[in-house]
């Protein structure tokens, strides 16, 4: 042990960061000497993903066993930065399966949320390769609210939202409600339901105002739209949702607007988004290496 015992703390951080994507090189390092476990805690507990969803366990075995390292090793709780939450979504033939599935199973996973509390970045995401969106109205609400709490956390700097489904703006906009850390956010297949009292999107109800937000990044596909109205959902309008973009978040403090569709029908619409944003962007660049594919991406730049 002699020779572990006189390696600096620098080398040996070194070390792990040489092999911190390498876990079992990593559990071997700590178990060789407990001047590494630390610094190898550090990168093996970094990211957690956990998932959910039809015919597929919820994992709550692996919530129970981080439980259990957690209990035994509180400080663990400090290296996870970040947390991965993958949901498959109920098949159309099955519309009760996940509400009811994630109703019974997700006690763990709330659990497991309200103990990291050092999470920096949160994505949520359908894991499925299919058009099918996690429709978010079938998560259990005790669930649904252990997130909306991350989301607001102190600590949270990112988040990514993939393939979700919402009944309107306003559950979608009620996530970030006092997310005043959120400096980036993304959002890929986002689509939602026509509100009850309108057949159009009612952009105004979404009021984020995320202070501190300064990168958006927006991914919308022409397969969203189509599995969206099969199964009777709207896909934004993407003009109008950029068209309200400053309403939404406070576009002085944002550095960085990117913006990726592809189904736009007429490119002369790429002049219409960027009226919405008068003198406020300092430089934009258009990239349309694709006839069929269109990305606009907005930087303001601050020295």
């Amino acid at each position: 042990m002699a020779p572990f015992n006189s390696l600096p703390a620098e080398l040996v951080h070194a070390i792990i960061y040489e092999f911190r994507h390498d876990h079992e090189s990593l559990k071997s390092f700590a178990s060789a000497h407990r001047s590494f476990v630390p610094f190898a805690q550090n990168h093996i507990f970094s990211t957690v993903r956990l998932s959910f969803g039809h015919l597929v366990c919820s994992d709550r075995s692996r919530c129970t066993q981080l439980l259990d390292i957690l209990s035994s090793s509180p400080r663990i709780a400090s290296f996870v930065r970040n947390l991965h939450i993958c949901i498959v979504p109920t098949p159309f033939w099955l519309p009760n399966t996940l509400p009811n599935e994630l109703s019974r199973e997700n006690s763990p996973l709330i659990h497991v949320l309200r103990v990291l509390s050092s999470l920096r970045h949160i994505r949520v995401f359908q894991g499925a390769g299919n058009g099918w969106s996690v429709r978010w109205g079938d998560i259990s609400p005790d669930l649904q609210a252990a997130m909306r709490t991350s989301f607001t956390s102190s600590s949270i700097r990112s988040i990514t939202l993939e393939r979700l489904a919402f009944h309107g703006f306003e559950e979608f906009s009620f996530l970030f409600i006092h997310a005043q850390t959120v400096e980036e956010l993304s959002l890929t297949g986002i689509r939602f339901a026509p509100s009850s009292d309108s057949s159009s999107l009612r952009y105004h109800d979404l009021k984020l105002r995320l202070p501190n937000l300064r990168n958006l990044s927006m991914r919308f596909y022409r397969r969203d739209l189509a599995f969206t109205k099969d199964r009777g959902w709207e896909s934004p309008d993407i003009l109008g949702f950029v068209l309200f973009l400053p309403s939404l978040v406070y576009l002085d403090s944002l550095r960085r607007l990117s913006i990726f569709v592809d189904h736009l029908e007429d490119c002369a619409s790429i002049r219409e988004y960027l009226g919405a944003f008068g003198n406020s962007i300092a430089a934009v660049t258009m990239n349309n290496s694709c006839v069929n594919y269109i990305t606009i991406a907005v930087e303001k730049f601050r020295y």
